[in-house]
Formats: C-alpha cells, structure tokens, sequence
C-alpha cells in the first residue's frame, strides 16, 4: 500500500493531475457514486494486504472509522483527483491491478480478470515452474480477494471449484496429504456446494462435468478424502438430478 497515497486521502488533499482513463479502464460519469465506492473499496483492500504483509491486525473498530472517513473525502473529491487517485493506487502493487480490472468486470463471470486470480489459485499447487510450494492460505485468499471485488458468484464458485480440482489431483499423483491438507480442500468444496444450492442453483450444469470428474480420483486418495469426493458428487447428481434430466431432454427434442 502506498502510504503517502493513504495519508493524501486522510487528510483531504487533492491531486490535480488531469486523467481521462485509469490504465485501459474507462470511468464513466454517470457512475461517480459507484466510482467512489470503488476507490474506497480499494484503499480499505490495498490497507489489509499491507497489513497482512506486515504481520500486523488492525485494531478493532479502527477499520470501519477509517473506512467512513475515507468515503466522506471521497464524496468531496473532483473527478480528476480521483482519477489519479485510482491510477497512483493502480501502480502501488499487482494486488491493486487485479482487484481494480476484477471490480470492472464484475458482471463478467470469466474473462482475464477471473483467469488472473485462477492463476495465483494453479500456481500453489503446479508452478510453470519447479515445485508447487501449497501455500494453500495464498490460495484462498485469492478466491475472497476475487469475491470482495467482484461480488460474482459465479465466477467464485469456478475458483473454489479450480481450487479443489489442483488440489485433488496434487495429492492424488504426488501421493501428498494431511488432515489440514484435506480439511482445506473440503472446506472450499462446502463452500462451493452451499453456493451452488443457495445461490446459483442454475449454475450447476456449466460446471457438473468439472464436478462429476473429480470422482475418478476418489480411489487414489486416504485419509477419508477419497470417500468425501464420493458423498459430494453423489449429492450434487441427486440434488441436482431434475435439472440435469430436463437439459439432457431437452437437448434431443428435434427442432
């Protein structure tokens, strides 16, 4: 996080700078409020990933007085000033870039913003290079740090979804495991399901297939993972099995 930006939006100091586009994203007028939030979105993001890096927690209550205060200035900036706002923020780290592209796509629930945070997600586990190195916190962080920017269901259960198959197939070629391992990867693939059921109950047919594929793997893996893969299938094609019944009807209706 850059602090000289924190400190500028603080105390109320204005940049003057005349932008009209933020790194290839167009800000259109008629969505300053939905701009502002952005921004504040953005700085309460780019403070929490400071502050991780840092070891640090804030403290309780300081976050949502800063969070208000930083809104309230926003309100009173011009658009220019927050234009340069965004761009200094922008180039202060790459968590900022993929959080601002994510939040300009949130409607979209594939794209290369999806496809950035689906690589930090692949890369824990099968680098382009050397050995994965499973740092599986990094990994979930990035599916919240999707969701927080985007608010796309969709596009979250893809990453759960993305995050569960790379870590099945890990251990199930590596032969790698262990209770925290596998509590993780069931943890994000409860997470999934509740989404799926709650929320995007329609979204089941674009990802059964990814779904149903996970329980090949279910006789290569102990630890009660193999039987868990099991269960969570035979619950996504029963619950699911109406539906996946009247697509695959009427997918041989003559025209």
């Amino acid at each position: 996080m850059n602090f000289f930006v924190m400190n500028m939006v603080l105390n109320g100091a204005f940049i003057v700078i005349r932008l009209t586009r933020v790194s290839g994203i167009c800000i259109n007028e008629n969505r300053q409020h939905a701009f502002i939030d952005c921004v504040a979105a953005l700085i309460s993001h780019a403070a929490c990933v400071n502050l991780g890096a840092m070891n640090e927690k804030p403290k309780r209550g300081a976050q949502g007085a800063s969070g208000s205060a930083i809104s309230r200035q926003l309100k009173e900036w011009p658009r220019p000033a927050l234009l340069a706002l965004v761009k200094d923020l922008y180039d202060a780290s790459s968590e900022n870039r993929h959080f601002l592209h994510a939040r300009f796509q949130a409607e979209d629930a594939g794209g290369e913003a999806l496809e950035a945070y689906r690589r930090k997600i692949v890369a824990q586990f099968f680098p382009a290079r050397g050995e994965g190195k499973l740092r599986l916190a990094e990994a979930r962080k990035a599916i919240r740090d999707y969701r927080k920017a985007t608010g796309n269901v969709a596009g979250t259960i893809d990453l759960l979804l993305t995050y569960v198959e790379n870590g099945t197939e890990f251990t199930a070629d590596l032969g790698y495991g262990n209770e925290p391992y596998f509590n993780s990867l069931e943890s994000a693939a409860e997470e999934m399901k509740a989404l799926l059921f709650k929320e995007e109950r329609e979204c089941y047919l674009k990802f059964e297939e990814r779904i149903v594929r996970l329980e090949k793997f279910s006789n290569r893996i102990g630890w009660g993972y193999g039987d868990y893969l099991r269960e969570l299938v035979c619950w996504f094609e029963n619950e699911f099995a109406d539906e996946t019944t009247n697509a695959n009807a009427d997918s041989h209706i003559a025209p």
